[in-house]
């Protein structure tokens, strides 16, 4: 059996070629079927390509199929349901197959023991379906949009990794055909960042009720050792959610995704906010910490202060933790530069352990410490000075260090930038004041969540704001909520049962019974740029990802509101 045109290009393949057929399993795919049957939570997941011309449907990849066909890992296509996807093109829901038409007779009810089963077409870029990814329960079950949506972002991922197999086979067997690589590194880049778009919309939504929970605790009155294990908690929750935006960084950067805000910016602001953060921790290691800007450096430049502040941090960071006595100096000046851009480096110098010569040149990869025992003894994930490294580059700039072991170790950051006006808007960076209240009391908020511990949190922690909160479940919900009474704000999950939050708020601003002034702030997990885009294009007024944080919701609920609100007028 033969798949169709890869990609325009002029190169066919047959499945067993492309070792989808009577082939080992392999990882990626072993991976991609694991995780999607931790998130659907059925007994048996499958891979399944079908066969037409053989009659048969082969299991690339299974979690639960019951012997023989375990071990066979494949079956007739009398017992494949798969074969109506690839078909049809589409998705299939069977909630009870005894009472199902198209299935009822299939050999898979008997014999197999499937009673309810959700499958997806794997589809090879526009072509027709190799296939199907499909969960299946030996138990009648209702199968949700929300399920449908899940296991359509993973068939996507096993997609592209079938047409990265493809692309590499051309690079690997016709030299003439260069651009091959250049096409399956970014095919690979976009598989990865669908992937981890899945997966951090699938961490923060549990992680949104740890933190949320910790977050309402902290605020309780409790013993001083209790308390004490609510902070641990919280900082490795804290953690968690740090590392999880670092990857997202990462991949982004590496996608060229990650877009630099360019505005006025006040150095020394950037530099004493910097390292105001460390002082604490700098006494209490008995360490000095320095701050020197140089005479010729400006005032203000235009540049994406934020990221600057990420560099900085992170070279702090790291100097303090591998620093036991002496100090860190921060320092910033100038160097020459051929346009009409001023040259600035930045540089952190520590008194520490120093890097041995031998294990520099990975100190700037991806994942990786100088040795498995620092990582050990300091922790840390070796993503830092990688994501740093990509961010120099996109400002045009390079990083590079020096170090003698047992002496200390210096690090650079240089970068071309423009000259700005000093003005008092000028950003420093750093985090606005965490100290946010409403500007009014008493907001009628309507909050729209599937999930009962994120309602639990998000409720509490709006209630905590002096806010009179409403709880609708879904999209479906919602719409009738805010017809049935006015509301001064809402706050919307996009992924959910019955009707998703997109299409709530386009229902929502179509309606003539709704004020079209009514303000909808997106409250979800998923953090890629491209989730804004769409809640915006929606009818959205802001967006805020979970985790949620007390100070950020009153700060866009602010912003929204306004002076005057619906539900008090």
């Amino acid at each position: 059996m033969e798949s169709a045109n890869l990609d325009q290009l002029d190169y066919y393949f047959s499945l067993e070629d492309l070792e989808l057929l009577d082939a080992p399993p392999e990882d990626t795919f072993d991976n991609l079927t694991t995780l999607a049957q931790m998130a659907l939570r059925t007994p048996v997941t499958l891979m399944s390509i079908v066969d037409i011309d053989g009659d048969r449907q082969f299991f690339k990849s299974q979690l639960g199929l019951p012997e023989p066909w375990a071990s066979l890992r494949q079956t007739p296509l009398s017992h494949s349901f798969c074969k109506h996807v690839v078909r049809t093109c589409a998705p299939l829901v069977v909630e009870n197959a005894g009472e199902h038409p198209l299935v009822c007779d299939n050999g898979a009810v008997l014999d197999l023991n499937v009673n309810a089963y959700l499958g997806v077409p794997i589809f090879a870029q526009d072509n027709p379906p190799v296939g199907a990814l499909c969960a299946i329960d030996t138990k009648a079950r209702p199968w949700t949009e929300n399920d449908i949506l899940t296991l359509k972002r993973f068939a996507s991922c096993i997609s592209d990794a079938i047409q990265l197999k493809a692309a590499l086979k051309i690079s690997d067997g016709l030299a003439a055909e260069r651009n091959a690589a250049l096409v399956a590194a970014e095919r690979a880049a976009g598989a990865k960042a669908r992937f981890l778009a899945l997966m951090s919309h699938e961490i923060r939504t549990p992680l949104n009720g740890v933190l949320g929970t910790l977050g309402l605790l902290r605020e309780m009155p409790m013993p001083d050792d209790q308390r004490a294990l609510v902070r641990t908690a919280s900082e490795s929750g804290e953690f968690l959610l740090g590392l999880l935006n670092d990857i997202l960084d990462f991949s982004k950067l590496e996608a060229g995704q990650l877009q630099m805000e360019e505005a006025p910016c006040d150095i020394t602001q950037i530099l004493d906010g910097a390292a105001a953060l460390y002082k604490a921790q700098i006494e209490s290691k008995g360490l000095r910490l320095t701050v020197d800007i140089r005479p010729d450096v400006p005032q203000c430049i235009k540049a994406d202060a934020g990221r600057i502040r990420q560099i900085i941090l992170n070279y702090l960071s790291n100097a303090i933790k591998f620093t036991t006595d002496g100090e860190v100096a921060l320092r910033v000046e100038t160097r020459p530069q051929d346009d009409s851009r001023v040259g600035l480096c930045f540089s952190v110098q520590d008194s520490g352990i120093g890097i041995p010569p031998d294990k520099a040149t990975r100190l700037f990869n991806d994942f990786q410490q100088i040795d498995e025992t620092i990582a050990r003894r300091f922790g840390g994930t070796g993503l830092g000075l990688s994501i740093i490294k990509l961010l120099a580059k996109q400002m045009d700039g390079e990083v590079w260090f020096e170090s003698v072991v047992g002496q200390g170790s210096k690090f650079y950051f240089a970068a071309p930038f423009e000259v700005a006006e000093e003005t008092a808007k000028a950003s420093s960076g750093a985090e606005p004041d965490r100290s946010v209240h409403l500007i009014r009391d008493k907001l009628r908020v309507l909050l729209v969540e599937d999930n009962r511990t994120n309602q639990m949190v998000a409720k509490a922690t709006l209630q905590r704001l002096g806010c009179n909160v409403d709880v609708a479940g879904n999209g479906l919900e919602a719409v009738e909520a805010v017809v049935s009474r006015p509301y001064d704000v809402v706050l919307m999950d996009v992924n959910m049962p019955e009707l998703d939050g997109l299409e709530a708020t386009r229902r929502i601003r179509r309606r003539a019974d709704i004020p079209a002034s009514l303000p909808i702030i997106a409250l979800t997990a998923n953090a890629m740029a491209e989730d804004r885009t769409v809640c915006i294009d929606a009818g959205m007024n802001d967006f805020v990802t979970k985790p949620i944080d007390k100070n950020v919701i009153a700060q866009k609920i602010n912003q929204v509101v306004g002076k005057i609100s619906v539900a008090t007028q």
